[in-house]
């Protein structure tokens, strides 16, 4: 399940290698979105 988190907690996560699930429509994850995220 998806959930909201702070940019504290993302940061924390991203630095432990979690994997980010970026669910936006296609022409806005090409518009910009997180390096190494999966659309």
């Amino acid at each position: 399940m998806a959930h909201e988190v702070t940019q504290e907690a993302f940061a924390a996560a991203w630095a432990d290698g979690a994997l980010v699930i970026d669910v936006r429509e296609a022409d806005e994850y090409a518009a910009g979105h997180v390096p190494g995220s999966t659309a």
